[in-house]
């Protein structure tokens, strides 16, 4: 960890502030996975083309999650099965900003995620009116229908390009917790491009494809219950549980 800090010091720093500009709530995303050994040594490479993010002096920023679902994991079969217009709902706390967000993903039949927050004192488990009132205009879902499932905490490294509207986000030190079970996987490191529209102009990517850093689709939230809970399907994620089973030299034999 202290060689990634050393890394990052080297680049240029972008404010919260500035992030507004480039919140890119409806845009395209493309995930790549790879280990934690690797990290310092593609940060140093895009560093000239990128800025990052820094929250009260810190540039590695905490975040925890809850992520909701039906009891029988409807929001979770529908991304095994590639369904469109598919959701993500979570309660997300960016800590190091002390904001709180109730947040609702939509996949639309385009690619697209489009996503909806609402701003909270804290994140919780429990629903307000506005909360209530935003799933049921964003999802077909009421909130009876909804609880619990996943807490996920990891640290976040953000950037945003110099040149084209762009931000990637890097994740490290993952952590899952079911109601079953629970998993840290520090060797893995999930990177997320997000951008307007695909850019090939996009240094990030092209970096990606000259490492032979393959794109990964297999979300945080799907990677935890697909590991954590028992008797779930999972056969659709089959490939990219084994290419992860390949990156984690410990807790392998949960990875199946």
């Amino acid at each position: 960890m202290n060689e990634l800090l050393s890394t990052l010091r080297n680049f240029d720093p972008v404010t919260l502030e500035e992030m507004d500009r480039v919140s890119l709530l409806n845009r395209l995303d493309t995930k790549f996975v790879f280990r934690f050994d690797q990290l310092a040594g593609i940060l140093e490479n895009i560093r000239c083309h990128y800025r990052v993010l820094e929250v009260k002096g810190l540039r590695i920023n905490k975040y925890e999650t809850i992520y909701f679902d039906t009891p029988d994991f409807q929001l979770y079969h529908k991304h095994l099965f590639g369904h469109v217009n598919r959701n993500k709902i979570r309660f997300r706390n960016y800590i190091d900003s002390e904001m709180s967000f109730f947040e609702i993903k939509l996949k639309n039949n385009k690619g697209r995620t489009i996503k909806s927050r609402l701003k909270r004192s804290i994140s919780g488990v429990f629903m307000d009116n506005e909360t209530v009132t935003m799933l049921k205009e964003k999802t077909s879902y009421l909130p009876e229908q909804v609880h619990p499932v996943l807490w996920n905490n990891f640290s976040r490294i953000t950037f945003v390009n110099k040149t084209i509207p762009e931000k990637l986000t890097i994740d490290v030190c993952l952590e899952f917790k079911s109601t079953e079970n629970s998993l840290n996987l520090p060797q893995l490191v999930i990177a997320e491009l997000k951008q307007i529209k695909p850019d090939h102009a996009s240094f990030f990517t092209n970096y990606m494809k000259q490492k032979q850093i393959r794109q990964n689709s297999l979300s945080k939230y799907c990677l935890g219950i697909s590991i954590l809970s028992k008797n779930i399907r999972r056969n659709n994620f089959k490939q990219n549980l084994v290419s992860l089973k390949k990156l984690c030299y410990d807790n392998t034999s949960i990875l199946v």
